[in-house]
């Protein structure tokens, strides 16, 4: 739920592909979270395999990232724990499958909570009025 958000955030401090890389890798945090979640075992083999697939994906974006890439503390720190929110999420839908919910159901309750977070943060960030002022400006954005 937080995912989007922090991403988002994190653009404020680092550029896109540097986002892009971190995102690209939540592969990793998504195996550790279902082993301790919902006691997941996955092979040295599997772990593996997702280690060579990130590296692929890293040096597949860092080929388009600039000679310098630009990025701040604090946009390694959203973007981190964006890739933590999200690696959370299909392991906890998993758990609510286990324990007899329907997908009708985690896929509304994910949705609904998204949308009020979602709605906060942009409250929060200033870009919920920034939205309807560049509407205002634009009538066939309005419209």
């Amino acid at each position: 739920l937080s995912s989007s958000a922090l991403s988002n955030l994190s653009l404020n401090y680092i550029n896109f592909p540097t986002k892009v890389i971190f995102r690209s890798c939540k592969l990793i945090p998504t195996m550790a979270i279902a082993t301790f979640m919902n006691q997941r075992r996955f092979t040295r083999a599997e772990y593996a395999c997702a280690l060579a697939i990130c590296t692929g994906l890293v040096l597949f974006v860092a080929t388009d990232m600039k000679l310098t890439p630009s990025f701040q503390t604090t946009g390694i720190i959203l973007v981190s724990l964006s890739v933590c929110a999200d690696a959370v999420l299909p392991n906890a839908q998993e758990r609510l499958f286990r324990n007899g919910s329907s997908r009708l159901e985690v896929t509304f309750y994910s949705n609904v909570f998204t949308l009020c977070f979602m709605m906060v943060s942009t409250l929060c960030s200033g870009d919920f009025v920034e939205i309807f002022r560049y509407a205002s400006n634009d009538r066939k954005l309005a419209v």
